[in-house]
């Protein structure tokens, strides 16, 4: 009987940790895309914005305070709607990593973002009811894994791991927002 209630026990804690992995793998975003034209239409939302503050880091979980991945949440004010509805002036964009405490995540397919610099982005709505609320100010989250252009002057800058590197790295702003406009008339 102490057996069967043993396996019993073991069995739950590994089903408990195959379901929190399969969240986790959820939470850490869709798996990378190839194309402009995928990202574009994977993407409810495209936007240019500037990141205007950082809110402190939180983990993000059901288990506890300090359960889950870590998230940082970033203000941003929107310049730009390059396609989806108008979200407002500002949103808050939430994206895995950061560090709280001894803690530190790194997500390394990600450009992170800084405060001050200008971006081009593909959202999706995204509130997950274990993240932290942000008042009325709508929550989303990068539609890819390749999710944010640097605006550098009147060049745009890409993450060194992403596939859209080689074709966009340098363009012009102008440049990148034809390119991404012409994926969206198609």
């Amino acid at each position: 009987m102490k057996r069967h209630a043993l396996v019993i026990v073991l069995l739950t804690g590994l089903i408990g940790m195959v379901l929190r992995s399969d969240a986790l793998i959820a939470e850490s975003g869709p798996a990378p895309l190839g194309t402009l034209k995928e990202i574009c239409d994977v993407s409810p939302l495209i936007i240019e914005a500037d990141v205007q503050s950082v809110f402190p880091v939180f983990a993000a979980g059901t288990n506890g305070p300090v359960s889950g991945p870590l998230v940082t949440d970033y203000l941003l004010n929107v310049n730009r709607v390059i396609k989806g509805p108008n979200p407002g002036r500002q949103i808050v964009i939430g994206e895995l990593g950061g560090i709280l405490g001894e803690r530190k995540e790194v997500v390394d397919h990600k450009m992170p973002l800084a405060v001050g610099q200008r971006y081009i982005l593909f959202l999706k709505p995204y509130a997950p009811k274990t993240w932290v609320s942000r008042g009325e100010i709508a929550r989303f989250a990068s539609a890819s894994r390749d999710p944010s252009i640097l605006i550098v002057g009147n060049s745009v800058r890409l993450a060194s791991n992403s596939k859209l590197r080689s074709l966009y790295e340098g363009v012009s702003v102008t440049q990148m927002l034809s390119e991404i406009q012409a994926r969206l008339a198609h």
